[in-house]
């Protein structure tokens, strides 16, 4: 299965101009814990998250996002995303097209999938 099956499609996102604390507002609002930074070509340059947000120099959020953003395409596989974030220590990762951001996918989007679909699961033996 892959991570654009799971993905979160509408996606709310930062720009490196915005100030931080328009970038924690849209956190609050929309319940999210990061935020992708998209330039004007949808191209991802960096990730602000809550570790970010707690940082107290920086007015913009390109003074405080985690940059380079770890990205996956939309055809990874859920088990490489869930080994990513693994290995990262990170909970959510931009999935792209072409270089374009077109979702997003959380470590509770793969937990719900894997709960739901008893994926990686073995079968008992007989």
């Amino acid at each position: 299965m892959r991570v654009m099956y799971i993905m979160t499609r509408h996606v709310i996102i930062a720009r490196p101009d915005m100030s931080v604390e328009e970038a924690k507002e849209l956190m609050q609002q929309y319940h999210v814990s990061g935020l992708p930074v998209v330039n004007e070509d949808t191209r991802v340059v960096g990730v602000f998250s809550q570790t970010d947000a707690l940082r107290k120099d920086g007015r913009y959020v390109r003074e405080l996002m985690t940059s380079p953003a770890v990205m996956v395409e939309e055809g990874t596989t859920i088990k490489e995303a869930a080994a990513i974030m693994a290995a990262k220590d990170i909970n959510r990762l931009p999935v792209l097209r072409q270089g374009h951001l077109v979702g997003v996918v959380s470590r509770a989007d793969i937990v719900r999938y894997v709960a739901t679909h008893h994926a990686w699961v073995e079968p008992a033996a007989k």
